[in-house]
């Protein structure tokens, strides 16, 4: 039995052993840093109504059938727990005696079920996959032969093989070609592989059972015993070395009764996280504990596969306080990360990079903490670089993975399309942002998608956004890696994926919302695809546990006290003065006899005489911006046709009593609605022109 997050790192590769367990993990992810399954938090003004729910007959119990195993054979059923004790799934274990290039071993073959309910907002994505794993090992837990196969909800199978050479492992792990599907019209998509190689001068260890099964089986183990296991790291290349140590000798608790185990702690130094065996005299795990999940022993199939209590859930998404529409153009950002008290999980290390770092950290494990952070601009306007880049510095970041083959024709063919002869690397990204944004924001068909599948559907959240990104970047020889995280957009931060590129500097880019250069937004957990990294551990620990609170925004020389509610909005009425510090409204000189009330996320609304009335909403664009300013003839056409306001581009919609500016300024979209009699509608669109010019500015200065 391997424990949720110690498998053998084989980048996105399939379930192993409850791979599932690991919080924020999606299903198939398979690989102890990938970081939570992240999905844009993107909002549009559009409503999509529920689909109806049809109802389903209830389904009468099935009985398993008998189980048959080969002579020798031992079986044994467990259940897996999360999100507080919610059943999400099963594995089933057999063990029986085999051989493998003259060795003796043990053939383990352990078959996996999860099911698991990511929630975001109001929308919810369920995450279900079956996988077996056949593995070859010594006596003494030593890996020989391992192959692994997983078929998720959609259909889509991955298979990975790793075997020991005698100096070192070879790994091949495929995702297999599925058939065309007729009733679509969709291609099907091609299969892919990446292969590995990890030199090694001994065999590593499957697991800490594997490893000490044989010692406790003869009962030569001991409390106090202290133990290195050897832990294939594919990824980087390389074995690790992980500290194990017999911490007890006691009685526990399990579904099919009280058992006497061996507590066996094992400890990882890379990220501080400790796993607990407790493994019978047998040799057998009766209960295995990693943060907050949990795997038991139970007596049946019937057992394990049953369900109970309420779908094992887990939320994204958080309120952000304030709300902030002005946050995609902030420069900085002072931040307090509240994280909640678990008794299970430490408190996460949001490590230190480009896009923010750590001030301060204040509490404790029984209170709770709170992490002030600066969040940063990561943006380089002024380096350039030549494409395809060829330094050997940035192999890693070129390299062609898996679910990045960007090698295969139609990767490199549909990035060759979006750079459109392009050769500067900077200018080259915009242009893939551009069409990776015009992406379809909807679930993809299977949990973990290739580049090729994203490119085949058209259609993702962020995190199919930010791998087809890095992909067609690397195809077109630009550095490129994925970030993953939290973002705020405005009244939300959510769970996110987003990238991070070399252009003559590093710059962060959101091909989710389009942005070339990213604003103080982002609490970066790690990078996806660097072992170095751990993404998944910080989101294991953070997930469901945070809150955030806005402190202060600086945008140009705008500098924005969050922690005073009450100086957020304010009208003079004297003054004729109106501002909101949240979505950066600004008016100065208003008519007279005009009164101001604030609403609501970037709503204004000012009325004055004569029933005269400008409605105001203002809202992050999440990328929905128009296109870069036209040339001298156009923009005079535009300004001839009313087609401007406050000096900015305006969509205008003209009525016999109202007229409608739409306008994108500072990545905000603005709707301006003005109500007058047709013989005032001029004057007050001109007064109010100049009054909310501060509004439309670049760089808002502060409010005297």
């Amino acid at each position: 039995m391997r424990p949720p997050c110690d498998r053998v790192r084989l980048p996105n590769s399939v379930v192993l052993f409850a791979a599932f367990v690991l919080a924020g993990v999606v299903p198939g992810c398979g690989r102890d840093d990938a970081p939570a399954p992240s999905v844009s938090v993107t909002r549009t003004s559009t409503s999509v109504p529920t689909p109806p729910v049809t109802p389903v007959a209830p389904v009468a119990p099935r009985t398993p059938p008998p189980e048959v195993l080969p002579a020798g054979a031992t079986s044994r059923w467990y259940e897996v727990l999360t999100d507080g004790g919610k059943k999400s799934g099963w594995y089933h274990v057999v063990w029986s005696k085999s051989t493998w290039n003259g060795h003796e071993t043990v053939l383990d073959v352990t078959t996996n079920h999860s099911r698991r309910t990511r929630r975001m907002l109001t929308v919810e994505d369920v995450f279900e996959s079956t996988s077996e794993q056949r593995t070859e090992r010594g006596l003494d837990g030593a890996l020989y032969r391992m192959v692994a196969r997983s078929t998720d909800k959609s259909g889509r199978v991955v298979t990975s093989e790793t075997t020991w050479t005698g100096t070192g492992y070879d790994a091949v792990e495929r995702v297999e070609a599925r058939e065309p599907d007729a009733s679509e019209g969709t291609k099907g998509s091609d299969a892919t592989e990446q292969r590995h190689h990890a030199d090694a001068t001994a065999p590593a260890h499957v697991d800490a059972e594997a490893m000490l099964s044989a010692r406790i089986a003869a009962g030569t183990l001991k409390v106090g015993d202290r133990f290195v296991r050897r832990e294939l790291n594919l990824a980087a290349k390389r074995v690790d070395e992980k500290p194990l140590v017999v911490a007890a000798d006691e009685e526990i608790d399990v579904p099919t009764g009280r058992v006497r185990a061996w507590k066996i702690v094992e400890s990882d130094p890379r990220t501080g996280g400790e796993t607990f065996f407790w493994i019978d005299r047998e040799g057998a795990v009766a209960r295995l504990k990693d943060l907050a999940a949990e795997v038991r022993r139970v007596g049946s199939r019937a057992d394990a596969e049953r369900r109970w209590g309420a779908e094992a859930t887990f939320t994204i998404t958080a309120a952000a306080h304030p709300p902030l529409p002005r946050i995609f153009s902030a420069e900085r950002l002072e931040l307090d990360v509240g994280i909640s008290p678990d008794a299970n999980r430490p408190r996460p290390e949001f490590p230190d990079s480009p896009f923010g770092r750590t001030v301060s950290v204040t509490g404790d494990d029984k209170a709770g903490f709170v992490v002030r952070m600066e969040l940063r601009a990561h943006d380089a306007k002024d380096a350039h670089a030549t494409i395809p880049v060829k330094d050997p510095a940035f192999a890693k970041d070129l390299e062609s993975t898996l679910q990045m083959p960007c090698e295969h024709p139609d990767v490199k063919g549909a990035a060759y399309r979006a750079v459109a002869g392009e050769t500067d690397a900077r200018k080259a990204a915009v242009r893939i942002a551009a069409f990776v944004f015009t992406l379809a924001k909807e679930p993809p068909d299977e949990a973990g998608p290739t580049a090729l599948d994203i490119l085949r559907e058209h259609k993702g959240y962020c995190a199919e956004h930010a791998l087809l990104f890095v992909a067609l970047c690397r195809a077109a020889g630009i550095p490129a890696r994925r970030c993953s995280g939290y973002v705020c957009i405005g009244d939300d931060w959510g769970s996110h994926a987003w990238a991070e590129i070399w252009v003559g500097k590093w710059m962060g880019v959101d091909p989710t919302t389009n942005d070339v250069g990213t604003a103080a937004r982002y609490l970066f957990f790690g990078y996806s695809d660097d072992p170095e990294s751990h993404a998944g551990t910080v989101s294991a620990r953070a997930l469901e546990r945070l809150s955030f609170e806005s402190r202060s925004l600086d945008e140009g020389t705008d500098h924005v006290d969050l922690t005073d509610a009450k100086a957020f909005q304010r009208f003079d009425a004297d003054k004729r003065t109106a501002f909101d510090r949240l979505s950066g409204f600004e008016a100065r000189d208003l008519p007279e006899g005009f009164d101001v009330t604030f609403g609501r996320e970037g709503s204004v609304s000012m009325r004055g005489p004569g029933g005269a009335s400008v409605e105001v909403h203002i809202q992050p664009d999440q990328g929905y911006r128009p296109p870069p300013r036209p040339d001298k003839a156009a923009a005079a056409a535009a300004t001839a046709a009313g087609g401007t306001f406050a000096g900015k581009f305006a969509r205008v919609r003209h009525m016999r009593t109202t007229r409608v500016f739409i306008v994108n300024t500072r990545k905000r979209n603005i709707m301006l609605t003005f109500n007058a009699t047709r013989d005032a509608m001029d004057e007050l669109v001109a007064t109010m022109e100049r009054a909310m010019a501060p509004t439309f500015s670049d760089l808002v200065a502060a409010p005297k």
